[in-house]
């Protein structure tokens, strides 16, 4: 979609736990080597640790504080 001009800006985000050793050593590595060099320029990998922190240090309402309070519930055990 890119490439024939569908849209102008695409990122692939892929959420993982950050305990979950194989994604981290070797799914996401071994994923990013078959990419392109554009496809690399927009892979971005993140866990959900870093991203809800980062969700907290940003939005201060209780209402969204509540929010991380259910992910961090919902997908960390």
């Amino acid at each position: 979609m890119l490439c024939k001009g569908d849209i102008q800006y695409f990122h692939h985000i892929h959420l993982y736990p950050q305990g979950n050793k194989h994604f981290r050593e070797y799914a996401i590595p071994e994923y990013k080597s078959l990419l392109t060099d554009v496809g690399k320029d927009t892979f971005i990998d993140l866990t959900y640790e870093w991203l809800f922190n980062r969700i907290e240090k940003v939005f201060k309402s209780c209402k969204h504080q509540e929010w991380v309070k259910y992910l961090r519930k919902r997908y960390l055990v």
